[in-house]
């Protein structure tokens, strides 16, 4: 039997509903009667700005949404995948997997990604009228979108797919203006992100041995670097076109059609080699699977490890990802733990073939023993051949006084990744024990995302714009240039939260 549904307020019970335009996108909760054309035509003219009284819905909604969000996520993701099965090439279905879902921050009986996106929902609609407290949130989306390849056509999925949840869940409660003011707020974040991740790919395709979607790309090598790592250098297939340069730390999608159950398959791994060559390192763990926690075997690891040979043609997306080096001056220190360093090689190659590299730059890997240290020999050679370069290995669990002493102050970069739980130590004992501020900590998940810093005194502030990112100055180290993707969805994420600030002034 479902429990009781809390009432919410019956402060809007008597407002007007919300208008909305028929011919607009937003108008359509069933999804299977929404087009691609209308969608796109919806966001020619950006998003639009979310009305008071939605504001206002929103965050008198949030607790109540926040009180079963996992509920509403998982229902939302049940009908998704049973009505649109051709959506869940686009999501790694690990991830929604039940069983042992504790692990990575889960609750029992909740995937990892109804979790994350939970949260996501839950602190957009808490923050609907302070947009910069989303902080990195919303272009970590736009990249993840772009590498995977997610269109305008799929939004309309979601979203409907998402308010019938909610409209499931709480039942009676969620009257139609409520469900109408989540639709508003739905599409006008939808509305952001498809034209921040149109213009991204537009920019990206652009850009010297730049292309859109995926490509194909020659294994020109394969490397075993350890009992559970094998490397794969990809290189491009058209002599004429080489392959456009990333950030260290980005990553790739790689896709895979006819992989499991007939269906395609996406995958993302971190780029393990420096920018500017012929070629893209990736740098794969094969994952056996776990009898203890019902975990399958890896389905695209194993594939690459066992089927993929020199010689073999990959379908592979282009570099995204916001977890990449900053500029700085501070001592640089790496912290991977697991498969966790290939983002972090990437950075290590990239700051000692920088002839402006003068600070000192600390490696920490963390392995469960030496068969499965990967790429150890090879970090220990950059460390002799550069003397600002120190390299250590640790067979263990993180220990911050032993990290202190590999260190030449407090006052560092961290830049550390997974696992979840690896992260979660590491970030805490910094923050809390060294009050590291959280402006030089910096991580990635290889998963869906979870907030590290939760029941921390130090969370990551968020920019003053979440856009204000000029991603083509920062990939090409080219101050003079202006990038589109930067620049004009900040003005309208700037623009948005003026006029909504402006009209929740009004109602006061």
């Amino acid at each position: 039997m479902r429990p009781t549904r809390p009432t919410l307020t019956t402060k809007f019970a008597t407002a007007t509903t919300i208008r909305i335009e028929q011919t607009s996108a937003i108008a359509a909760i069933a999804p299977n009667q929404q087009t691609a054309a209308a969608t796109a035509e919806k966001t020619t003219a950006g998003p639009k700005p979310m009305s008071a009284k939605t504001i206002a819905i929103l965050k008198a909604t949030a607790p109540v949404v926040q009180e079963h969000g996992t509920e509403i996520t998982s229902t939302m993701y049940g009908t998704m995948f049973s009505e649109f099965p051709e959506v869940q090439n686009l999501f790694n279905m690990s991830h929604h997997r039940v069983a042992g879902a504790t692990k990575g921050g889960a609750p029992p009986g909740v995937s990892r990604q109804a979790t994350a996106l939970a949260n996501a929902v839950i602190g957009f609609a808490a923050n609907c009228d302070q947009l910069g407290n989303l902080g990195d949130a919303v272009p970590r989306m736009v990249h993840k979108h772009v590498s995977l390849d997610i269109r305008a056509k799929h939004y309309p999925i979601v979203g409907g797919c998402l308010l019938r949840a909610i409209k499931t869940v709480l039942g009676d409660a969620a009257t139609d203006e409520i469900i109408d003011a989540w639709k508003e707020a739905y599409w006008f974040l939808a509305d952001l992100l498809i034209q921040a991740e149109d213009n991204m790919r537009d920019e990206i395709e652009n850009m010297p041995g730049g292309w859109a979607g995926f490509r194909q790309l020659r294994v020109a090598r394969k490397v075993k670097e350890s009992d559970e790592v094998t490397s794969f250098y990809l290189e491009s297939t058209d002599p004429s076109k080489g392959l456009m340069t990333f950030q260290p730390g980005q990553f790739l999608s790689l896709k895979f059609d006819n992989l499991q159950n007939g269906r395609s398959i996406v995958r993302n791994y971190s780029v393990s080699s420096a920018p500017g060559q012929n070629f893209y390192r990736i740098s794969v763990k094969k994952e056996p699977g776990n009898a203890v926690n019902g975990a399958p075997a890896g389905v695209v690891s194993s594939h690459l490890h066992n089927d993929v040979h020199v010689g073999s043609i990959l379908h592979v997306g282009v570099p995204c990802g916001h977890f990449y080096l900053e500029p700085s001056t501070k001592p640089i220190v790496l912290i991977s733990g697991g498969v966790g360093f290939t983002p972090l090689l990437s950075m290590l190659e990239h700051l000692v073939a920088s002839s402006a590299q003068k600070q000192p730059v600390i490696f920490v890997q963390y392995a469960r023993n030496p068969s499965v240290r990967a790429f150890g020999e090879h970090i220990e050679s950059i460390a002799k051949k550069n003397d600002f370069v120190t390299a250590h290995t640790v067979y263990g669990k993180f220990d911050l006084n032993q990290l202190e002493r590999f260190l030449p102050s407090k006052d560092c970069k961290f830049y550390f990744c997974d696992p979840a739980g690896f992260m979660t130590a590491v970030f805490k004992s910094l923050s809390e024990q060294w009050s590291v501020p959280a402006t030089q900590l910096h991580y990635e998940y290889f998963g869906p995302t979870q907030d590290i810093s939760a029941g921390s005194s130090t969370q990551s502030p968020p920019p003053a714009y979440p856009f204000a990112t000029d991603y083509h100055t920062r990939l090409m180290a080219n101050p003079s240039k202006q990038s589109r993707t930067g620049l004009v969805v900040a003005a309208a994420v700037a623009a948005s939260a003026v006029v909504l600030t402006t009209l929740l002034r009004s109602t006061k």
